[in-house]
């Protein structure tokens, strides 16, 4: 089976980090492999009973790109990366991201490289 490759990069810990584990346990459920490439400081990761899911701390992008396989994989994110990085994952893999935010005075050009967005509630669907 396919392994999906997730991207959770926040250092704190909130909403969005416990729709990740909510996404990850869904997944695990299924008999899913999985990588979640979470930020190397955001130590919380490691109690939150992810079995079945392989936790790889790192510092930057560069690190997720030298993980991932050429093209192909399946990369789904949690958080927005900058326009240049989106774009360059949106070429060789197949891109898709949960927003967890409302995208009001953000910078939305790194949705343009996405396949899927899934806003998580009606607020920030609205936003988009």
């Amino acid at each position: 089976m396919e392994t999906c490759y997730q991207v959770n990069y926040q250092t704190s810990f909130g909403g969005g980090e416990v729709f990740t584990r909510a996404v990850c346990r869904a997944l695990a459920a299924l008999g899913r492999p999985q990588v979640l490439f979470v930020h190397r400081e955001a130590k919380f990761w490691d109690g939150l009973g992810l079995e079945g899911v392989e936790c790889v701390p790192i510092g930057t992008v560069e690190e997720i790109d030298a993980r991932l396989p050429a093209q192909g994989a399946q990369l789904l994110t949690h958080n927005l990366p900058d326009a240049a990085t989106a774009a360059r994952w949106g070429a060789r893999h197949r891109l898709g991201g949960f927003l967890h935010m409302p995208l009001w005075q953000r910078d939305p050009e790194a949705l343009d490289a996405y396949r899927l967005l899934l806003p998580v509630s009606a607020y920030v669907a609205e936003s988009a």
